[in-house]
């Protein structure tokens, strides 16, 4: 597992939505830059995100924001509120993905063996 202080020195590539980014198991690093639009200023901004795994946001200095849950059903949690009144022009987030649902790997919510290589995207 990569740590947050080696994440936010690292290279990163650019990804488009819908790529792959890992399989199961897998733990990704995913650096965000937001640009907020000026006509947005005073609003409410959300920041949503969802590849199917968990994710943990972090501020630019290492900081834990929030955690998101892709999955389906009441524990699906996609939204972070960048802010409840933009005042910024911009923001850095970095995500943690990890590859895998909120229990595991396991096929349609059932216990028992995980599945074996999922393929999560951006």
């Amino acid at each position: 597992r990569v740590c947050f202080s080696k994440a936010s020195t690292a290279e990163y590539e650019s990804i488009k939505v819908g790529e792959k980014v890992g399989k199961s198991w897998e733990t990704i690093w995913i650096r965000c830059h937001i640009e907020i639009p000026d006509d947005w200023e005073g609003k409410e901004v959300h920041f949503i995100f969802d590849f199917g795994g968990e994710v943990l946001i972090y501020d630019i200095n290492g900081r834990p924001l929030q955690g998101l849950n892709g999955q389906t059903g009441e524990d699906r949690r996609t939204d972070f509120c960048i802010s409840k009144s933009a005042n910024v022009k911009e923001i850095d987030l970095y995500l943690e993905l990890a590859c895998n649902e909120l229990f595991g790997n396991c096929k349609d919510w059932e216990c028992g063996p995980s599945v074996a290589v999922k393929i999560y995207k951006s």
